[in-house]
């Protein structure tokens, strides 16, 4: 791969990743996945050492996955406490029907 190749292939991985982290912020879950198994894949094409030039696109693919990861983190603990909240409701709900005989179906 040439130079020029290579600083291009680092280029697009850094947009690769920047598209990750929108998809993130997003919520847009199953269309990450499938984001992330595709820079996984490019990211197997691209030479192992990396040109100097293209060190700039590869410290911003750097710093953009740590960013992804933080709010990665932030939607697993939104994810966590939405669902603490829909049980906390549940028994409520259970504690409130309790002795009137009917019974608390949850479509959710």
């Amino acid at each position: 791969m040439s130079t020029d190749a290579a600083v291009n292939g680092y280029a697009r991985l850094a947009q690769m990743v920047e598209t990750e982290l929108e998809l993130t912020r997003q919520g847009r879950l199953l269309e990450l996945r499938a984001a992330v198994r595709e820079t996984g894949l490019y990211m197997q094409t691209l030479p192992r050492t990396v040109p100097l030039a293209a060190r700039p696109y590869l410290v911003r693919a750097q710093v953009l996955r740590e960013r992804l990861v933080i709010e990665l983190r932030r939607e697993q603990a939104r994810m966590q406490q939405a669902h603490r909240a829909k049980l906390q409701a549940h028994r409520v709900a259970r504690r409130y029907l309790q002795g009137t005989g009917r019974r608390f179906l949850a479509n959710a």
